[in-house]
């Protein structure tokens, strides 16, 4: 077991602030910020397999890879610093091994109200370069890993709503309790 690396794991649905609050929680607390959907479809990269959108990396690379592969890849990131946050865990299974490996893992559940969480999708889709019709269709649809996340939220140490203002947030990285 690992005691000298905190690792801060951030988990929500899609649109909730995750990469938001990952990014100022980083530049806040002096964190190393590892995006676990870059580090997936970097790896699928690699490997030569073709990753299109990016709702789709964690589909298709458990299409093409066993499900203990994703902590693998994303372990490999954890090097050097002492303190990291992890953007957008998906899998109960790679929590489970970061719990195992590590003696400090912090779970924090972003959410947001479901119409915000939708607008902010929808802004990031179109904003992405998708058409009206294929950001909405993004926007609305389920999360595909809700079974995943139910069991991450159950083992949740904090959660927080990020259904406020940028403001607010900081606010609530600031009084982060280590």
């Amino acid at each position: 077991m690992n005691k000298e690396k905190t690792i801060v794991i951030v988990v929500g649905h899609p649109g909730v602030g995750k990469t938001t609050f990952c990014n100022l929680f980083a530049q806040i607390h002096k964190f190393k910020n590892i995006n676990t959907g870059k580090c997936i479809s970097e790896y699928l990269l690699m490997k030569k397999i073709k990753i299109g959108q990016k709702e789709s990396w964690g589909e298709v690379f458990l299409q093409n890879f066993p499900p203990e592969y994703v902590y693998k890849v994303i372990n490999k990131k954890i090097v050097d610093d002492s303190k990291f946050i992890l953007d957008g865990l998906r899998l109960y299974s790679a929590y489970l091994k970061f719990k195992k490996e590590y003696q400090k893992v912090i779970n924090v559940i972003i959410d947001a109200k479901e119409d915000i969480r939708s607008k902010r999708l929808f802004e990031r889709s179109t904003n992405e370069g998708f058409e009206h019709d294929e950001a909405r269709n993004i926007s609305i649809a389920k999360d595909k890993f809700q079974i995943e996340l139910n069991k991450l939220e159950k083992k949740a140490n904090i959660i927080i709503d990020n259904s406020g203002s940028l403001d607010d947030l900081i606010r609530k990285i600031k009084s982060f309790p280590f």
